[in-house]
């Protein structure tokens, strides 16, 4: 009698840790968004990772990150949809007959800068980061531009920079002691953390505004075009 019993309540403890194994099956299905009444049967977690991890990892070839991928890249990208948005904004103008020094000198608040002070300022911020986080000599530009001409030509020119900084040029900036002054504020920073706490915000608030301003304008534009293309 003992024995029988012995195995009757192990038998209940095993259909109890199955019943909690398919709960937990079931809320892990549920979350990623997949119907779940198939529970019973359900796909091993290994294949539903490979379902839904990142493109790049599925190929196998995934970037590591470095203080190189965590800023030229970016830096790059973020210029790739400047000059997209300059392209549909002067395409708007020109269908709309609105004067393209409308939308070059125009602002979100008269204390802000207008559209060229914003791309003036994205090339300044990321290519001075580079400067900060490394021993090389960097590009000054003049803030003269007088058209879209002339921000595209900024663009290009920052860009081009981009293009000669390597890898190795940015090897251990991490721990590269960046410091900056402020009125009243003296600011100490790691590399690293300048680049992902000061840097890359400030770049990304120019590219912003100066989406906003466009869009505020009326330009056509969207989030597709601020992203870019996700190759």
């Amino acid at each position: 009698m003992k024995v029988s019993l012995k195995f009757r309540r192990c038998h209940c403890v095993s259909k109890v840790a199955r019943h909690r194994a398919q709960i937990e099956r079931a809320r892990i299905l549920f979350r990623i968004g997949k119907d779940f009444r198939g529970w019973l049967n359900p796909t091993p977690l290994d294949t539903i990772y490979q379902r839904h991890r990142p493109q790049s990892l599925k190929r196998g070839n995934p970037m590591p990150l470095t203080m190189y991928t965590l800023s030229i890249p970016v830096f790059t990208r973020g210029f790739s949809a400047l000059g997209g948005l300059l392209d549909k904004a002067e395409a708007f103008a020109v269908e709309s007959g609105m004067p393209l020094d409308e939308l070059f000198n125009a602002r979100l608040a008269p204390d802000m800068l207008p559209l060229s002070g914003q791309i003036q300022r994205a090339s300044d911020t990321s290519k001075n980061a580079i400067a900060r986080l490394t021993t090389l000599e960097v590009p000054r530009f003049p803030d003269d531009e007088q058209s879209f001409a002339d921000l595209r030509a900024r663009i290009a020119k920052t860009v081009a920079f981009f293009e000669t900084v390597t890898p190795e040029n940015l090897d251990g900036s991490e721990q590269r002691e960046v410091i900056l002054n402020f009125p009243n504020l003296k600011v100490n920073f790691s590399g690293s953390d300048y680049l992902l706490k000061f840097a890359l915000p400030n770049f990304y608030f120019h590219v912003t505004t100066a989406y906003d301003i466009l869009r505020h304008k009326g330009v056509p534009i969207g989030k597709a075009d601020f992203i870019g293309g996700l190759d």
